[in-house]
């Protein structure tokens, strides 16, 4: 893993996801307004990136994932995560290279797994009923995204997987 390589401070964008959000509100909502909203980027940078960078421990509370309520939103955790500053931060995950992050990562890397291995990775870990309705809810945001708000080329490194 790249952040063990380099001893860096780790920081996964899901922690940050908008799990106030039930999966009605998030199956009403444009591919545009569910990349705009879905992971909660104004935490990530006050809690954990500014933080970091200012040399200072960042705590955050992360998303129970195991505790989905009815509506498909997420209690927090009462524990908080704590994460060490390290001369390297690593920010990994789905629209973790958020515009509105942009002055504060120095690289961007694209991990670029081909379609069906990300289908398969994800079936290894979820049931077909909730991939049915995840793909539904969030296929049309990652095209979005990928086309739109962070095309292949504007990543500054891409890693073939």
């Amino acid at each position: 893993m790249v952040a063990d390589a380099f001893d860096a401070a780790l920081i996964r964008s899901d922690d940050f996801y908008a799990s106030e959000v039930s999966n009605d509100e998030w199956d009403r909502r444009s591919p545009a307004a569910k990349v705009a909203d879905v992971i909660n980027w104004r935490c990530l940078r006050a809690e954990a990136l500014e933080p970091l960078l200012r040399g200072q421990r960042a705590e955050w509370r992360t998303y129970d994932f195991g505790s989905v309520r009815p509506d498909g939103t997420y209690p927090l955790k009462r524990e908080t995560t704590r994460c060490e500053p390290a001369s390297v931060i690593v920010l990994e995950g789905a629209y973790s290279c958020q515009p509105e992050l942009a002055d504060l990562i120095q690289l961007s890397v694209l991990v670029d797994s081909p379609v069906d291995v990300c289908h398969k990775r994800l079936a290894a870990r979820e049931n077909a009923d909730f991939l049915r309705s995840w793909h539904a809810r969030w296929d049309d945001a990652e095209e979005y995204y990928f086309s739109r708000v962070r095309p292949k080329s504007s990543f500054d490194l891409i890693v073939a997987n």
